[in-house]
């Protein structure tokens, strides 16, 4: 367990120091030096301790920024609401990933009001396709399809990455309202901007959009509209290929989409099989996308429940779902 004191510290880090200093007649007030958007130290510190020891220490900033908000004028106010609004939308998406969507939206849309000021076109369209994401998750489809939509308004500025990942999030949103064919022409065209972002010289804040990432994205989508069989290629293809260093979230992800391709499709023995490789994956991973995902699996498996392989699997699963305990989904909406 780490210490709330050492959360804190380990969060100064990651998001650099902020710095105050007075200099008549005016207050100066900078803050360290920061990437774009996603800072590798966000990822490293989520993976060490988890949204739920990260979220309390990661709010203990945003007094200060709030403070650096109201004082900072010219080229430091600048740098003030680009900070402010990548760490309120962190804040957001660490609340989204423990499956408290109220307050995920509500510093999300903090962020977007920090992005506003700052009047970047990129800056804005990230925030709302994360504002579309939280809403898809937590059942209100057809606004999280409306603020995808919003998000792509300014497409012409964005990079070719970020217009994968407004494109991957539309087609989300599409598969989950039944919308087949808007679905399959967002993730190949979000397909083919992400294969077009390997190339692209500019930073943006969508390093992760790889084509690798929008093919597994696309095979999620597929799920949702009952397209198991045409979708266990391309999840196994990932699977065999899957780093061992990346992100543990994504691969546990992936396992668990590739079980449920199997159970949707009829084949018990290969979901058995990789389950058996997903369970250690999941343990101390306290994540509301993984629980979502692991739900819909076992409930496809529970028609196998008397075979004793797969009846042990369930209680295996029931009791690595029940060491998540996260706050159960808010659904709304067009469900």
């Amino acid at each position: 367990m780490v210490s709330q004191i050492s959360a804190s510290r380990l969060v100064a880090n990651v998001f650099g120091t902020v710095r105050l200093r007075r200099q008549a007649p005016d207050t100066w007030l900078g803050i360290g030096p920061r990437g774009a958007c996603v800072l590798a130290g966000h990822i490293q510190a989520e993976a060490i301790m988890g949204p739920p020891l990260l979220i309390n220490a990661v709010k203990s900033q945003i007094p200060i920024v709030g403070q650096v908000y109201r004082v900072t004028r010219g080229a430091d106010r600048t740098e003030a609401l680009t900070f402010a609004s990548e760490l309120l939308e962190f804040c957001g998406w660490l609340h989204q990933d423990i499956g408290d969507f109220t307050r995920a939206m509500m510093w999300t849309n903090k962020a977007l009001d920090y992005a506003m000021e700052l009047g970047d076109q990129r800056t804005i369209s990230y925030i709302l396709m994360r504002k579309s994401l939280i809403a898809i998750e937590s059942g209100d489809h057809g606004h999280g399809l409306g603020l995808a939509n919003a998000a792509m308004s300014g497409a012409d500025a964005l990079t070719p990455r970020m217009r994968a990942v407004v494109l991957r999030t539309r087609a989300i949103a599409h598969a989950h309202l039944g919308e087949a064919a808007d679905s399959a022409a967002d993730s190949e065209t979000a397909l083919t901007e992400a294969t077009a972002g390997l190339t692209q010289d500019e930073n943006d804040c969508a390093p992760y959009c790889t084509p690798a990432y929008v093919a597994m994205e696309t095979e999620a989508t597929r799920l949702l509209l009952g397209q198991a069989n045409s979708a266990i290629p391309v999840l196994e293809s990932s699977r065999s290929q899957w780093s061992l260093t990346s992100q543990a979230r994504d691969h546990a992800l992936l396992l668990t989409r590739t079980a449920t391709a199997y159970a949707m499709a009829g084949e018990p023995d290969q979901a058995c099989s990789v389950i058996e490789e997903t369970i250690p994956r999941l343990q101390a991973l306290r994540s509301s996308r993984v629980a979502g995902q692991l739900t819909t699996l076992r409930a496809h498996m529970r028609q196998w429940a008397t075979d004793p392989r797969v009846k042990d699997l369930l209680t295996r699963l029931d009791i690595t779902a029940e060491s998540f305990s996260l706050p159960a989904p808010e659904p709304r909406g067009d469900q």
